[in-house]
């Protein structure tokens, strides 16, 4: 027995550890599904069709990134609820999930009455690009596509990241059939964009069942529960998405932070300019994306230690956040070094274009660096202590990077463009280090 109790924490680890490792290969296999869909789609559609499916993709992108912070906050509270220890916790987290799912499903109504009325005026919406029968389609199901999310984050508050990791696998899969059969079928934008989504809508109904089974909830209870008691469950809801209003505005400043850039490129640069930006940007977004795949299943470990707050939780945090920087900075050199000897080969194989200067690539890796040590802070920002200044944060580097590609494309150009965005996430990245984990790290609650 005393073997048995040694092992334990250590498989528990491993386990942890293992379910990363799955997550990044499942975000490869989601990067693989984006790639073969433009892949597929600029050859089934014509050009003006594939625009249309883009931007209807952005749209897509722009709203399953936001969750209105109520679903941040329901996973924050719910690591909180994990960490009393009392006897009814089990059951307080139950309702609270309930709670967020019956104000979901509220401003989903919403969402689709607007969709309704926007539907009258249709002609004069010249801000939408595409037949509004597939922009009102697209933007039903990805706001349904929000209960997979509020599933997930669950599940990630209850230490279930294996359960996160199949879920993810699931949608990718899917993802890669719906593109095969598009492929398969020559289907036209309509149907292409029919199939293209429904996978959307299938992960929020798998997330749902996992849920279930998580909980070990009967369909019947569930049902009646989210949609029964709504004073109830109202009055659980309002000050979640009160408490959630500042992680839903450190999600927009992030997206004014990072997802802005060729915005700011727009303002100063030719087209030409801003369409190989987008081409380099992407070897930063794509590495990117598995370092954000690695953090997620360490999100309900952060947030429980995190509101603990005893002296061997700030340890444990210490140390774990030291080993992941260290990691991201070893392998944000070795790509950079991938990137100065083969950035000018695989950009000429992949884009058709010819970006020949060593330096620039350079830049690029230290931007991934910079950039990939800034996603492992997500880990801390489940504390009310650092939203406001992370907020105001993100807005001063963002406004830091406009300033520098105003002043320093005119003289040099590209170079220009990269060093001020290096500069703008290494002071984020500076402000995450000696505020953020400082605060969380010396204080108590």
């Amino acid at each position: 027995m005393s073997l048995i109790k040694r092992l334990a924490p250590q498989n528990k680890t491993h386990k942890l550890f293992l379910v990363s490792a799955a997550n990044v290969a499942i975000r490869a296999m989601g990067i693989v599904g984006s790639v073969a869909a433009v892949y597929v789609l600029s050859r089934t559609l014509d050009k003006s069709q594939f625009g249309m499916w883009s931007w209807l993709l952005s749209i897509a992108t722009l709203i399953t990134s936001q969750d209105f912070g109520v679903i941040s906050a329901m996973r924050i509270e719910l690591g909180k609820l994990g960490a009393s220890q009392e006897d009814d916790s089990s059951e307080t987290q139950n309702q609270l999930i309930f709670s967020v799912l019956q104000g979901l499903l509220a401003i989903i109504g919403l969402g689709l009455l607007a969709l309704l009325f926007l539907s009258i005026g249709i002609e004069g919406l010249k801000a939408i690009k595409a037949p509004y029968g597939l922009f009102a389609l697209v933007v039903m199901i990805s706001l349904l596509s929000l209960l997979g999310t509020i599933s997930a984050n669950a599940l990630l508050a209850f230490l279930k990241e294996d359960q996160v990791a199949l879920l993810d696998f699931c949608r990718n899969a899917l993802q890669l059939f719906a593109v095969a059969l598009i492929y398969i079928l020559q289907a036209d934008l309509n149907l292409a964009t029919a199939i293209f989504f429904a996978p959307y809508a299938l992960y929020s109904l798998a997330g749902l069942y996992l849920l279930l089974q998580s909980r070990q909830l009967a369909m019947g209870v569930f049902i009646a529960s989210v949609f029964g008691n709504i004073q109830h469950h109202w009055n659980q809801f309002l000050p979640l998405f009160k408490a959630g209003l500042p992680l839903w505005a450190i999600q927009l400043g992030a997206m004014i932070f990072s997802g802005s850039e060729l915005i700011y490129v727009g303002f100063f640069a030719d087209d030409t300019t801003i369409g190989t930006t987008a081409i380099l940007q992407r070897y930063v977004n794509i590495a990117i994306a598995f370092t954000a795949a690695s953090t997620i299943p360490f999100l309900g470990h952060y947030a429980k230690r995190i509101h603990q707050n005893s002296a061997e939780d700030r340890d444990w945090l210490k140390q774990k956040s030291n080993v992941k920087l260290l990691v991201v900075l070893s392998i944000g050199f070795t790509y950079s070094i991938f990137l100065i000897l083969c950035g000018e080969q695989m950009t000429k194989l992949w884009s058709g274009q010819l970006v020949q200067d060593r330096s620039l690539y350079l830049l690029i890796g230290a931007v991934f660096t910079v950039t990939a040590m800034n996603t492992l802070f997500q880990l801390f920002y489940q504390s009310n202590k650092v939203y406001v200044p992370v907020i105001w944060a993100l807005g001063i580097c963002g406004a830091i990077k406009f300033l520098g590609i105003s002043l320093l494309y005119a003289p040099m150009k590209m170079i220009g463009i990269w060093v001020s965005f290096l500069i703008g996430n290494l002071l984020f990245l500076v402000f995450n280090f000696f505020y953020v984990r400082k605060t969380l790290l010396t204080h108590t609650n």
